[in-house]
């Protein structure tokens, strides 16, 4: 089989952190197998966490000592925001998230004040406001959080978690009606919502929660609009990984058989060998799946790989990468971010 070059051809967008110093800065690095370090190009050299880092097709967020940094990826600056500007300023931010549309984003936030223990907001980067959407209190040591926030694709209904000290219970929320529901059991997550219908697979764990050995995990359907709530798989998924095509037609996740891909009906559809790869992604046209592949000699990884498969044909491109890349995303079908 022979590839054409378009499919060779990948941008890197590379996060380079500076172990000292805590910085890190965007560069953008044009490579292929024939003819590698074509082009690059620095994005900005501003400091920032990438824990408090969140991309979408054309936006770079961070968040660093209660300021948002935006930029688009050609590397203009969009806009800086302060912890004062969204009336923000007696918390601390976690985990925030953009929507499809790149316009909106779901922000978890940690209080640091007696009475607010977690909160979460929604904010319009084109309106440039903020609206809380949860906001949860200290009572009697029953500490409550929000985590795990994620939109649908219209952008109408989320998804997030309420954990407390026993329970992690699954809700989603409408943000046009204000209804809100709890999905699963009382311990559930690892929410991801279909790309082009109002429904998601989720996590679903059985009791008993509190033993030492961890409860098992079944994967479950959930369907907004028809409030159809069902287990999609018989095998136990011990991994948090679920992966699902842009098209909605198939989804990846580990299984105890290993990884494989199945159908949205519940049937497998690829076995793909796994060789210890992790964080599993479709590209968008869904024509390839990449994942990571550390090389571990006495716990410590000594390199790196990308792999980049042909779901047609099987046939394997391995990149190599540095050790200290742990996580990515495709933008499209020819764009790649690695966070290093």
């Amino acid at each position: 089989m022979i590839y054409s070059r378009t499919l060779f051809l990948f941008f890197l967008l590379k996060l380079i952190v500076f172990i000292n110093s805590y910085s890190q800065n965007v560069t953008i690095k044009n490579i292929n197998d024939f003819a590698p370090n074509l082009y690059e190009k620095s994005l900005t050299n501003r400091s920032f966490n990438f824990k408090n880092f969140s991309i979408t097709f054309d936006k770079l967020a961070f968040y660093k000592k209660n300021i948002f940094y935006i930029f688009s990826l050609n590397g203009d600056e969009i806009a800086i925001y302060n912890n004062i500007d969204f009336n923000l300023e007696n918390f601390s931010v976690g985990h925030f998230e953009w929507d499809k549309t790149g316009n909106k984003i779901l922000l978890c936030t940690h209080g640091i004040t007696a009475k607010k223990q977690s909160g979460l907001f929604l904010i319009d980067i084109v309106k440039k406001n903020v609206k809380e959407i949860i906001s949860t209190t200290i009572q009697n040591e029953y500490i409550l959080q929000i985590s795990q926030p994620s939109w649908s694709f219209d952008s109408k209904l989320i998804s997030y978690i309420k954990a407390t000290r026993k329970e992690t219970p699954l809700f989603i929320k409408n943000l046009v009606t204000g209804e809100e529901i709890q999905v699963g059991n009382p311990v559930s997550g690892n929410a991801k919502w279909l790309n082009h219908s109002l429904a998601l697979l989720y996590r679903n764990l059985v009791p008993p929660y509190n033993t030492p050995k961890p409860p098992d995990a079944y994967l479950w359907y959930y369907n907004y609009e028809t409030r159809e709530n069902k287990q999609l798989i018989s095998e136990k998924i011990p991994d948090i990984e679920i992966e699902i095509m842009e098209n909605d037609s198939l989804f990846l996740v580990k299984t105890q058989k290993g990884v494989l891909i199945y159908q949205l009906n519940g049937k497998i559809n690829n076995v793909i060998q796994d060789d210890g790869g992790v964080d599993y992604k479709f590209s968008p046209d869904g024509k390839f799946l990449t994942y990571l592949l550390p090389v571990v000699n006495d716990q410590s990884i000594i390199r790196q790989y990308l792999i980049l498969l042909n779901l047609k044909t099987d046939e394997k491109i391995k990149y190599s990468v540095s050790t200290d890349i742990n996580n990515y995303k495709w933008l499209n079908n020819s764009m790649i971010v690695l966070i290093k």
